[in-house]
């Protein structure tokens, strides 16, 4: 890399960095005037049930849907623009044997609309056992955007398109420690086969540094580990190893409840390729992520981000933050440098009886290429638990 990282976020042209700081101030002033609404965070989008010690014998059946229309309007050289519409459905028997061992199995289907049959029918399985403060799950995970990773380290369309992980999971949480590790195993070989293994691992920490009734800081370390290869395979492509990294600071400032919160939050990332045949066109980069949210009233939260990526690569991240291009027809399209500037309006209603509905419009300005582009989306969460011991 050729210059040092301390100083890449802030050496811009300075045309650059003066239209990045009004464009800051435009969107924040935006924000701000949105007064009288509130908040909605991925949580939406949980799929979390840990083992309640209130259920031990019990049957239970979990209906889990997401129905999603989520539309690219970008018209950009580093991206595709591109439109998803579907439905996905996660039915799933558990029974409990105690309060620290659950046994779950059901079927995650999903449907794009407009395409013949089904694009997904995963039967999924999960021995979750917990201690104390201590949760392992085997099978299918508590993944895609259950880890809580920021959208630069996993993009929140994965939850639309890839939800189903397996493979095992490490649950840690405390007053000050919040963890999670997992590994991902996303693509099987046998001998001979065509195809190279795929393997994804992941720890998200955050670690509690104060907190009170109106104030909470906290350390965030996030961590993502990509490798595909094998020894009994056929295919002569290269072993690829990589990794993201994310550390930051986040402050929380106030309650949910009219005026409302502030989240303020900072993150430096770090991209490295370990492969020394060059599979991917950069050895390694970072980038800078600051982000301003603000919870108002009625189901609105408002998010400015701002992002400054130097020959960054992202592995799961969202499509926009990379440093090379993701497009179809211009897949050789880079920008080293990259700067973003991204305002999210996101809303939440709960609509009742496991119902909530999200919306989502998401503009940003891409410094590079001088464009405007954006994003919309619809989604139906559904979630409902029977007692089947009880009927």
């Amino acid at each position: 890399m050729s210059q040092n990282s301390i100083f890449q976020f802030t050496y811009l042209c300075p045309k650059s960095f003066f239209e990045l700081k009004r464009a800051v101030l435009l969107f924040f002033a935006i924000g701000m005037s949105l007064s009288g609404f509130s908040q909605l965070p991925n949580r939406v989008f949980y799929d979390r049930e840990s083992i309640n010690s209130a259920d031990s014998n019990r049957w239970q059946l979990s209906l889990r849907s997401l129905g999603f229309t989520k539309n690219n309007e970008y018209f950009n050289p580093m991206i595709d623009g591109y439109s998803l519409f579907g439905i996905q459905l996660n039915p799933n028997v558990t029974y409990t044997l105690s309060e620290n061992f659950r046994l779950d199995a059901g079927i995650f289907i999903r449907q794009d609309f407009g395409a013949p049959g089904f694009q997904e029918i995963i039967p999924t399985f999960t021995f979750r056992t917990n201690y104390k403060n201590v949760e392992i799950l085997f099978g299918a995970l508590d993944g895609s955007l259950n880890h809580g990773l920021i959208e630069p380290l996993f993009d929140f369309e994965r939850v639309l398109l890839d939800r189903v992980e397996q493979g095992v999971q490490f649950r840690f949480n405390n007053n000050r420690i919040d963890l999670d590790m997992w590994m991902d195993w996303e693509k099987m070989i046998y001998r001979g086969d065509p195809e190279q293994e795929e393997v994804y691992g992941g720890i998200r920490l955050n670690y509690g540094l104060s907190e009170t009734d109106y104030s909470r800081w906290k350390i965030p370390f996030q961590f993502i580990l990509f490798h595909r290869g094998g020894s009994i395979d056929s295919n002569p492509n290269p072993i690829k190893t990589a990794m993201n990294l994310a550390i930051g600071l986040e402050w929380t400032n106030g309650k949910n409840e009219f005026p409302g919160k502030w989240e303020l939050s900072g993150y430096y990332l770090y991209y490295r390729d370990w492969n020394f045949n060059g599979t991917l066109l950069y050895k390694d980069g970072n980038a800078y992520y600051l982000n301003v949210m603000r919870h108002l009233r009625h189901g609105l939260k408002i998010m400015v981000s701002a992002w400054r990526g130097n020959e960054f690569i992202t592995l799961l991240g969202g499509k926009i933050y990379p440093s090379v291009s993701s497009n179809f027809k211009s897949p050789y399209t880079v920008d080293p440098q990259r700067t973003l500037l991204i305002l999210r309006i996101m809303h939440d209603i709960d609509i009742g009886n496991g119902m909530v509905l999200t919306t989502r419009f998401e503009p940003f300005y891409d410094f590079s290429f001088e464009k405007f582009d954006f994003n919309h989306g619809l989604y139906f969460n559904f979630r409902k638990r029977f007692d089947l011991s009880r009927r």
